[in-house]
């Protein structure tokens, strides 16, 4: 699940992307290179946010504030200065940019000021990374270790369990040791399946995801009493804009239905990045569609995203049918959710490409998922090029 972005800032310098780039990015399928670009577009959208920050906190902030964030922000030049390529990483992760993006939609000077109290933790994060004095390196718990990655399971990170997207969700750590190590197995079985299956969208995963955010869903509660977690079986995940290579998600049935997860939000984590380095639509002008996978009406945006994610899954069910033996009830079975996902998606896209509002980026990119959509329906083996590969595996 994806909330739809906020305003686009178009204070970053046109992002130039080829129409055939553009068509291969909507193939959902890993490229080569995608993963660095990714994060290169990540930390200049970061250092934007830093600077508006900077530029807000010196019109703003009390003379005590603005000397402490004078300080973190030195800081943050002498750790650059020692291990550019660590603070780049620090500067990457998802809390980072849900604390930046807490801080930026402050309203008001009294609240501002107390989030910019965050910048001083962030400043300590970085410095942790390039290991300056007197900051030790940062720790992790061997239990929240999540194997095969860098990823960690982030059970107690105020910065995440604030996230905009979170509505209805609350944090469900911290976690015990049989808790996490249940997460890990979890985990494990996942990109287990994967590399059986799609070992490429399995590395990509295992390169790109930075954490696990275990989270519980809220049942309405009565006006004077606090929320309550909802039924036990109510599963659901969630990616943050600001907060992108975070999965927010209940637990898992089991290690397929977890792969089926990082899929979903990996895809929307790539797209939260692509999307403000490249402009694929204009203002929605408050129109609303209905879709497949969701009883409510959703905004193009939110349409966009739901589309690009469900499409992967289509693939992973393709690619699952193939794996599997003829005639076997696990094939029918792969097959069937693939055949449910692609007329879910032919029908969104649909919709998309009648939506007048697509820049001409957007229609590229929309051609490119209607394309995969078609290889992957058909179950056939698309060209080994890297741009839409279902049916066989190495």
């Amino acid at each position: 699940m994806m909330p739809p972005p906020p305003s686009p800032s178009s204070s970053l310098p046109p992002f130039a992307v080829s129409r055939e780039r553009l068509r291969a990015w909507g193939g959902t399928r890993p490229l080569q290179g995608d993963a660095a670009l990714l994060r290169d577009g990540l930390h200049s959208l970061r250092l934007l946010l830093l600077k508006s920050l900077l530029t807000r906190a010196e019109r703003e902030a009390p003379a005590a504030a603005l000397a402490r964030v004078h300080g973190d922000w030195a800081l943050l030049e002498r750790a650059e200065a020692r291990d550019a390529a660590a603070v780049r990483d620090a500067l990457g992760h998802p809390a980072a940019g849900a604390w930046l993006a807490s801080a930026l939609a402050a309203r008001g000077t009294a609240e501002f000021t107390r989030r910019l109290s965050g910048f001083g933790s962030l400043a300590a994060r970085v410095a942790s990374a390039a290991r300056l004095p007197p900051y030790a390196p940062p720790g992790t718990p061997e239990a929240l270790r999540l194997p095969g990655s860098d990823a960690v399971l982030a059970d107690a990170d105020a910065h995440l369990a604030g996230c905009g997207a979170l509505a209805g969700l609350a944090p469900a750590g911290p976690l015990g040791a049989k808790e996490a190590a249940g997460w890990r197995e979890l985990w494990s079985g996942a990109l287990q399946l994967l590399r059986a299956v799609d070992p490429e969208r399995a590395r990509e995963i295992a390169a790109l995801v930075r954490c696990v955010v275990p989270v519980v869903p809220l049942a309405p509660a009565a006006a004077a009493a606090p929320a309550a977690p909802a039924s036990p079986g109510a599963r659901v995940s969630v990616t943050c804009w600001s907060a992108p290579w975070a999965v927010f998600t209940t637990l898992p049935a089991d290690a397929e239905e977890f792969a089926e997860v990082l899929v979903h939000e990996t895809q929307h984590s790539k797209l939260a990045v692509l999307g403000e380095l490249v402009r694929l639509q204009g203002a929605d002008g408050g129109r609303y569609h209905r879709v497949g996978w969701r009883t409510d009406p959703r905004p193009p945006a939110a349409i966009l995203q739901g589309t690009y994610a469900h499409l992967a899954l289509a693939g992973l069910w393709a690619r699952t049918a193939a794996h599997a033996a003829p005639g076997t009830p696990a094939r029918e079975r792969a097959r069937a959710r693939c055949d449910t996902y692609c007329a879910q998606v032919g029908e969104a896209l649909g919709t998309l490409r009648a939506y007048g509002q697509l820049t001409d980026e957007g229609r590229e990119f929309v051609e490119g998922m209607h394309g995969c959509l078609t290889v992957t329906a058909a179950g056939a083996a698309a060209p080994a090029d890297g741009t839409c590969k279902v049916g066989h595996f190495r």
